[in-house]
């Protein structure tokens, strides 16, 4: 069997009283499970996820840093979906 496959990132936003108030947790859930729907009525099959550390580079923010030498990581969760090739 041959397969198409798509990845797809999920950028979870919260904020400060939804961890505050325990929330937080089933908010990025909820928003896990659009993407995994969205991609479904797209007939692609959730296949796996990874963290992806991405190292951003001081001047990749348009000088919006404090610090154009300074870098930061941030993670990713990324999600890659398939489906099959008929």
């Amino acid at each position: 069997m041959a397969f198409e496959y798509k990845v797809d990132s999920v950028r979870a936003e919260i904020n400060d009283r939804s961890v505050q108030d325990g929330t937080a947790g089933g908010k990025v859930a909820a928003q896990i499970e659009i993407k995994l729907k969205e991609w479904a009525s797209k007939g692609f099959e959730y296949y796996r996820s990874d963290v992806v550390e991405v190292e951003v580079k001081g001047t990749c923010l348009f000088g919006l840093m404090p610090d154009p030498k300074s870098n930061f990581h941030i993670t990713i969760l990324v999600f890659f979906f398939r489906r099959e090739i008929k």
